[in-house]
């Protein structure tokens, strides 16, 4: 007999109590096999329950993150490679008058978060990526925030900036510009013209998907960070 039959206190059977026994046996048998049933029964339930929940948060997630995993380690990873203060410095010269040289006339010490200059290349719905157009602005709205006397009027002074990192490589590296050709004609006028391919960068879509990252994680900024540290 199973333990648990074995274990029911019961006395010893004869021929005079045999009828009086057995319900009680046959009950306890029953008692047994309904908690066993009821037990295994309720442990499936709760294993079938907790898969349940399992499957709908895997759901939620899939439908609240657009993005794999891959994309957000690899997204992760750009970010942080560019988000952070660096320094730059921006000069300002002006021609002497008699050497035609250029005299330093003024320093600036700033830092910058590159991160920033790249996220908001594509706020002017901009497609092609040009690095003397990326030093621009960042010269351009350095001298904004010096608010230096350097005008159009002053056409002996020039502003120059050191320290600005260089990002086409880095940025062709991680798949953010491509190289793009396509055919041009010579504007010559020749017997002998012939087509040739003009070369561009250009962003490419996993810059763009880059971006939609940044603004789903409420990464995406809104402006270039630029702070002045020392002016000399």
């Amino acid at each position: 007999m199973r333990p648990d039959i074995q274990a029911l206190q019961t006395p010893e059977w004869n021929d005079s109590n045999y009828n009086s026994l057995l319900p009680r046996v046959v009950a306890e048998i029953w008692r047994s096999y309904l908690e066993r049933t009821i037990a295994v029964a309720t442990k499936d339930e709760r294993l079938k329950r907790v898969e349940a929940e399992l499957a709908l948060e895997k759901a939620r997630n899939q439908r609240e993150d657009f993005f794999s995993l891959s994309e957000n380690t690899e997204f992760d990873f750009i970010w942080s490679s560019y988000n952070k203060m660096i320094p730059v410095t921006i000069i300002e010269t002006r021609t002497n008058p008699h050497t035609k040289d250029q005299v330093l006339t003024k320093s600036h010490e700033l830092i910058m978060n590159p991160g920033t200059v790249i996220a908001t290349l594509t706020n002017q719905n901009r497609i092609e990526y040009d690095p003397h157009y990326v030093k621009f602005i960042v010269r351009k709205l350095a001298i904004e925030l010096l608010d230096t006397s350097l005008t159009d009027e002053n056409i002996d002074a020039q502003v120059h900036m050191k320290g600005f990192p260089e990002l086409t490589e880095q940025l062709l590296m991680y798949g953010l510009i491509e190289n793009f050709s396509y055919p041009a004609t010579s504007h010559v006028s020749t017997p002998y013209q012939r087509n040739y391919l003009e070369h561009n960068m250009v962003f490419s879509k996993k810059y763009f998907r880059f971006r939609y990252w940044l603004a789903h994680h409420q990464k995406l900024p809104d402006s270039v960070v630029m702070e002045i540290v020392k002016n000399t």
